[in-house]
């Protein structure tokens, strides 16, 4: 009876998780629907307020049909700092980073404990315009997840892992935003996406779920069920901009060629208060910049670091 209750890391019942998170897109529905429920008047609250962005705010609009928009370079004021610092912060820390499960790829580059009010990664990922289109995309205030920078480079190893078409587990619907440190062509491994409604037919298809057998798909399966109209490579100069919902829109990247220019990237992620980071209690004793909150913050600021 006692391995009927043991849970995850993310504080969540094994055998719930593995029904409902790794599961099909309806189980994942509901299980997010019931942790909403658990929460009330918080989630209630950052509704209310994401409808009041909505009718107030009608620029950066991501497209609900396609699940993600690409905005060139000097579309915010802070981008030309974060491609400098992610530079910078590179190639200080390069020889230091402890490689990962991804010989492709490099994270983890971005100290957090760093981050500051003038850092122009918090100062980005604070920008009211930017908090408004994420939540009008989601329908709610988000959670700011992650701030990082990234480092694709060439691997001798097949592709893998996150080269492969895949939809995120973490959240029913999210909004991860790519700021490109680098130019970016098609030998630099660019993020490739799938358009949402496109990514729905292959889900059906396929029977998708998320972790499980099949979680990887290849680029024949995708190309035989879609076609290649709605897969886009999203090439651009350094300081171009991608929203993208990685939970509904299947996507790959860092497949980096040989003789390719590494690729560099500023990353954030905001989630919705039910995600599945979360523990089943809620957001509040988790969100990972909720210590960066003050009183003088704004009450959306406040929800976005997870204070309220």
């Amino acid at each position: 009876m006692k391995n009927l209750f043991r849970t995850n890391k993310q504080g969540h019942n094994k055998a719930l998780w593995n029904y409902f998170v790794k599961g099909t897109p309806r189980r994942r529905q509901w299980y997010a629907a019931r942790l909403g429920a658990k929460q009330g008047a918080p989630l209630d609250a950052r509704q209310r307020l994401a409808k009041e962005l909505a009718a107030s705010n009608d620029s950066h609009e991501i497209p609900h049909r396609d699940g993600f928009a690409v905005l060139p370079p000097g579309t915010f004021p802070e981008v030309d700092d974060i491609v400098g610092t992610a530079r910078e912060i590179i190639a200080a820390r390069e020889s230091e980073i402890t490689p990962g499960n991804k010989d492709f790829l490099q994270q983890g580059y971005l100290d957090a404990a760093h981050l500051s009010d003038d850092s122009p990664f918090l100062r980005f990922a604070l920008r009211d315009d930017v908090i408004a289109a994420i939540a009008r995309y989601l329908g709610v205030v988000p959670v700011l997840a992650k701030i990082d920078v990234w480092k694709s480079d060439n691997a001798p190893s097949q592709h893998h892992a996150s080269q492969l078409y895949h939809c995120d587990w973490d959240d029913t619907t999210q909004l991860k935003i790519f700021i490109y440190a680098s130019d970016v062509d098609t030998a630099s491994g660019p993020l490739t996406l799938m358009e949402a409604e496109a990514s729905d037919k292959l889900r059906a298809s396929i029977g998708y779920t998320y972790g499980r057998k099949g979680y990887r798909v290849s680029d024949e399966v995708a190309d035989r069920v879609v076609g290649r109209e709605p897969q886009h490579e999203v090439t651009g100069a350094a300081g171009t901009a991608v929203l993208a919902d990685t939970s509904r829109c299947f996507h790959y990247g860092s497949r980096v060629q040989q003789g390719g220019q590494p690729r560099l990237v500023g990353f954030f992620q905001f989630v919705t208060p039910t995600s599945f980071l979360f523990p089943p209690e809620g957001y509040k004793q988790t969100a990972p910049y909720r210590g960066l909150a003050r009183d003088d913050h704004s009450e959306l600021v406040r929800m976005v670091l997870g204070a309220v």
